[in-house]
């Protein structure tokens, strides 16, 4: 787990939420009717709050799904 790069990802951003370590990004986006962003630097990328969720979702399906196959196998 600690080596996917997706989880590391989530790490940093989860540790910015506890302890503010991440730069942040507020985008307005005027005359739309879309609400303010805010985004996450993490590493070299920027992650909007959705995407990041998204992602938290995806990693840990995977490794709830592989938990799961090794557990059954005991």
């Amino acid at each position: 787990m600690r080596s996917d790069v997706n989880y590391r990802k989530i790490k940093e951003a989860r540790r910015w939420l506890t302890h503010s370590r991440l730069t942040r990004h507020f985008k307005l986006n005027v005359g739309e009717a879309r609400p303010s962003r805010l985004e996450l630097k993490v590493g070299d990328d920027q992650l909007g709050i959705r995407s990041l969720i998204e992602l938290a979702r995806d990693v840990a399906s995977r490794h709830v799904t592989k938990l799961i196959e090794e557990l059954s196998k005991l």
